[in-house]
């Protein structure tokens, strides 16, 4: 009778320890927080917009210690993750000599975005079945918008709704991540209507966008030399 009663404290004390330990691992506990688009291993940065620093902590939870404030545009990489804690969801990333965790957006905002790469050549972003027609569009002014090499002129911005080139026979297809490369997540028919969230990136010479469509979330490109693929409304 000596060994049940401290065993059987052991076993009360451990029950009561795993019902206060917070829900880091899964995917529930993630409710506040915007679709993933990005994955461990990847090169990422802190978004330019909105312009706010991200802060890296010690821990997954907003009362661990802050290890640095992370600037817009600074370049992080994916080392771990994700864990979902008060509603966030966190990764574990290295900035520069530093390790820790932060989280990547809120109430569909994204606060870390992927660095695109440049796809192989073999890769074809586009569903291809007749030659495309030439679109004349006045672009609109846009500033601070970067330098997308075969991209036509910018005529987007991040709010605008717009469709696909009914002109054109092809549909554009909207993608996981900012390149040809990355999976499908659906095919938009030509007109259908779009809007845009987020961007533009510059890969593979295009400029792309981040869009919802049917409540589906991608990225797609908005034209190549003077073609648009995408027109707004």
């Amino acid at each position: 009778m000596r060994l049940v009663k401290p065993l059987l404290f052991i076993v009360m004390l451990l029950a009561f320890a795993q019902s206060i330990t917070p829900a880091f691992a899964g995917n529930e506990g993630c409710e506040n927080a915007p679709t993933a688009i990005v994955e461990v291993g990847d090169a990422a940065r802190v978004t330019e917009d909105p312009p706010l620093s991200n802060r890296l902590r010690r821990l997954p939870n907003t009362i661990a210690d802050i290890l640095a404030l992370m600037p817009p545009g600074a370049e992080i990489e994916i080392t771990g993750g994700p864990r979902c804690n008060e509603g966030l969801r966190w990764w574990r990333v290295r900035y520069g000599s530093l390790t820790g965790w932060t989280a990547d957006g809120e109430d569909g905002v994204n606060w870390i975005e992927p660095v695109a790469t440049s796809p192989a050549a073999t890769s074809t972003p586009r569903v291809i079945t007749t030659p495309r027609p030439v679109v004349t569009a006045t672009p609109t002014a846009t500033t601070n918008q970067p330098r997308c090499a075969d991209a036509p002129p910018v005529q987007l911005e991040i709010g605008d709704t717009a469709h696909i080139n009914a002109d054109d026979d092809s549909p554009n297809v909207l993608y996981t991540y900012a390149n040809g490369n990355s999976e499908s997540v659906a095919i938009i028919p030509r007109s259908a209507d779009i809007t845009i969230v987020r961007g533009p990136l510059c890969n593979g010479g295009m400029r792309w966008w981040r869009v919802t469509y049917n409540g589906k979330v991608g990225w797609t490109p908005d034209g190549r030399d003077d073609t648009y693929y995408l027109i707004p409304d």
